[in-house]
């Protein structure tokens, strides 16, 4: 994954005081302090906007619009509520499967990346281009996607509070108290600097959806595009299982069928893996023990073969090594 990526979903997540993205996380109490602040700010702007909608359930226009901003409330603290309980689960997983991109640890794959060109084109060198330009179209995606979407509810947010500004402006009215979103306070705002706390308060709340929406809804389709990518991979190559073993025997000389069920292992392996949500090795090895080894030793490609079948059940796969 690209470092502008990272950097970029570090940045608008680092608003809500999310930092699964961080490479080091220093100040991990002060950041945590921020992330409970802001659940709490979260949890009594869906107060505010509850109490809001109950007032006004008998005027029509009044409870639709409160119900729009009751439900932006909603989701912006159940997502900063997901962060703050599985945040730790998150960013084990993403390490795993974003930062070190676990289809890397997978033993073809990793010979195919060390090799700098091949000698003709073929479908191993098809399955690198695949490795490869999937991961940097993902990267660049999900960044222009994060990116926009941030934009679009900060002008958005931006736009509510211009309005809101303009209108106490124009009106000229210094008893006036409007608010940029429908909320209702269980205190007076007759006093101007109760009114401006109150005021810088709710905006904070509006602009914290950058993060709940963009960040948090893009956290997710980064996750599962890397799942989705990653099982393309593995259906390219059972697709073309058997090209790749001959091409494989081309390169090195050895049996086809070694490469065949080396590879296969492979993707079950992976596969295995990515079903379990677990994605460190030790753990796929005790998914998976006892596999199969197979030694290349001198010998015909038949004994190597009979070798194969015999031992599939006792020992455990070394492949391009």
């Amino acid at each position: 994954m690209e470092e502008a990526t990272f950097r970029a979903f570090n940045f608008i997540l680092s608003w809500g005081g999310v930092r699964i993205f961080a490479k080091n996380n220093k100040r991990r109490k002060l950041w945590f302090s921020l992330q409970i602040f802001n659940f709490v700010i979260s949890l009594l702007a869906l107060v505010f906007t509850c109490g809001f909608v109950i007032k006004n359930v008998s005027d029509l226009l009044l409870l639709l619009r409160g119900a729009c901003i009751w439900g932006t409330c909603v989701i912006l603290t159940m997502t900063l509520g997901i962060f703050l309980v599985y945040q730790k689960d998150m960013k084990i997983y993403l390490e795993h499967l974003a930062v070190d991109d676990a289809i890397l640890e997978m033993p073809l794959i990793n010979y195919l990346l060390q090799q700098e060109s091949f000698n003709r084109g073929g479908k191993l060198k098809d399955l690198k281009n695949l490795v490869e330009q999937s991961q940097e179209k993902l990267s660049k995606f999900t960044r222009v996607l994060l990116m926009s979407y941030a934009l679009v509810i900060f002008v958005t947010a931006s736009l509510y509070l211009c309005d809101t500004i303009y209108e106490m402006v124009k009106r000229d009215d210094k008893s006036l108290r409007l608010f940029a979103f429908d909320m209702w306070f269980p205190w007076s705002v007759e006093d101007f600097n109760v009114y401006v706390i109150t005021f810088i308060g709710h905006v904070y709340a509006a602009y914290l959806c950058i993060c709940a929406y963009a960040g948090f809804q893009t956290t997710v389709i980064l996750l599962v595009g890397q799942v989705v990518r990653q099982v393309r991979i593995m259906t390219f190559i059972l697709s073309n299982l058997r090209c790749l073993a001959e091409e494989m025997h081309s390169l090195t000389g050895h049996d086809s069928a070694v490469y065949c069920t080396s590879v296969l292992i492979q993707c079950v392996q992976h596969f295995i893996r990515l079903k379990k949500a677990d994605l460190s090795s030790d753990s796929n090895a005790r998914i998976l023990s006892p596999i199969v080894t197979i030694r290349r030793k001198s010998g015909a490609a038949d004994d190597r073969r009979h070798r194969c079948c015999d031992n599939v059940r006792d020992q455990r796969l070394i492949v391009l090594y």
